[in-house]
């Protein structure tokens, strides 16, 4: 389950699945639920589940990007999308 210790936020780790109105997380036999999605399957719920479920692999992902990002040094777009990462991953972290 998500904690909040001294001002830094962890979720729980993946990997995670869904299921019928609901996200779970880790072992497919032996996990448990971490979520319900009101309103499934109608209208955006079913999109924001499999995007919920796939949020830790998005967070790592997104993590090695700006690494490689870190070493361009060209002040233009690719400056734009690594601010934009960097702030991502602090809303995802619980950071201002």
């Amino acid at each position: 389950m998500s904690t909040i210790e001294k001002g830094k936020y962890t979720h729980t780790p993946g990997p995670w699945f869904f299921g019928t109105g609901w996200i779970g997380a880790g072992e497919i036999r032996e996990g448990r639920v971490i979520a319900r999605v009101d309103n499934y399957p109608y209208g955006d719920s079913e999109a924001n589940i499999r995007l919920l479920a796939a949020a830790p692999e998005l967070l790592e992902a997104l993590r090695a990007a700006i690494e490689v990002l870190r070493w361009e040094e060209s002040g233009g777009k690719e400056e734009r999308v690594y601010d934009a990462a960097v702030s991502a991953i602090a809303k995802a972290e619980g950071r201002p």
